[in-house]
């Protein structure tokens, strides 16, 4: 019985590891499309205020 306990903790353990990796996966490239969006939005930005000069 305590055995199919810590085969039942692993499990999750596991389990909860890769949902942990895949979240963190998922927001550095939600987080890399962000910046990269921004980064042109602020050249753009650059360039309106250099035109209206």
């Amino acid at each position: 019985m305590f055995r199919r306990f810590l085969y039942l903790i692993g499990f999750l353990l596991v389990v909860v590891g890769y949902l942990v990796r895949t979240y963190l996966l998922f927001v550095s490239w939600a987080y890399s499309e962000l910046q990269a969006k921004f980064e042109k939005i602020k050249s753009l930005m650059i360039l309106s205020y250099m035109i209206k000069l």
